[in-house]
């Protein structure tokens, strides 16, 4: 797939033509190609990975994965979306997916990343979330970014307030977040950052 199409933004006059390849400690994150489909299927086929996603299916259907990357790349060249791999440096697979989107073009920008099962618990998440956040705040301009999760992941929850996020309403409320793998709402919770703006910005505003 050729990710070095020119894509306009509607906010800001810069031009971006292609993701980069950004490093941390244990990851490689760079742009999805069209044969890492196969390693998407096998990720999602799983339904504890699914589940915490809002758009994967369960059960997952072969060669979606195809699907996943043609959709993202066509966000992509419309300024909506800048999702990564992620590559386990030191056995080179595909651990799982990190980036920003945009709901509707208004929209602040969502971050939102997931990891195969094997690789929970690593840190990668929070590595992958703070190389992303960098690279958006300086190609983007980007100063506000909104995050969820679902309440029966908490370790979500720990990665966003590692990332600086904070969480949107009261201490107990919720927000129903729809998932297709879990065929309907379960309940969610809203981060936002900076975590300065938590306080003033009202959860029916968000996600």
């Amino acid at each position: 797939m050729d990710t070095q199409i020119m894509e306009t933004r509607d906010d800001t006059s810069r031009r971006i033509t292609t993701l980069p390849v950004l490093e941390t400690a244990q990851l490689t994150l760079r742009p999805w190609k069209l044969d890492d489909g196969p390693a998407i299927d096998a990720h999602f086929s799983n339904y504890e990975v699914a589940k915490m996603t809002g758009s994967k299916p369960y059960p997952y259907l072969p060669n979606s994965g195809f699907g996943v990357i043609a959709s993202q790349h066509g966000k992509f060249l419309r300024g909506l979306c800048y999702e990564f791999a992620l590559i386990c440096k030191d056995t080179q697979e595909i651990a799982g997916g990190c980036g920003i989107f945009k709901r509707k073009p208004t929209s602040h920008y969502e971050l939102g990343y997931w990891l195969g099962q094997k690789h929970w618990g690593k840190g990668l998440a929070t590595e992958a979330g703070n190389a992303v956040l960098d690279w958006a705040k300086a190609a983007l301009d980007a100063d506000t970014f909104v995050a969820g999760h679902f309440a029966d992941n908490p370790a979500s929850g720990r990665v966003l307030t590692k990332l600086g996020f904070a969480r949107v309403g009261k201490e107990n409320e919720t927000k129903p977040m729809f998932s297709l793998a879990r065929g309907g709402r379960s309940p969610g919770l809203v981060y936002i950052w900076p975590a300065s703006k938590a306080a003033t910005t009202p959860l029916s505003a968000l996600h």
